[in-house]
């Protein structure tokens, strides 16, 4: 099994980078999203301390059904 090591969330394959918000959403959890301020993006610097990633694993796979 393949790992990814994310230091801060704008790391992360799950933070949504949006060309005119810039790093404005996390596809895991609605609490970080909804805990950010207006115009206030993810974390550069640190891993938000809502992610559930923290304390929990996410198995991600291609669902390839035709």
């Amino acid at each position: 099994m393949k790992s990814v090591k994310v230091t801060n969330c704008r790391e992360c394959p799950f933070a949504t980078n949006d060309n005119e918000y810039g790093y404005c959403a996390c596809n895991v959890s609605d609490k970080v999203s909804d805990s950010l301020k207006m115009w206030e993006q993810l974390p550069s610097d640190n891993v938000h301390n809502l992610c559930p990633l923290k304390v929990d694993e996410v198995r991600v796979w291609l669902n390839d059904d035709k």
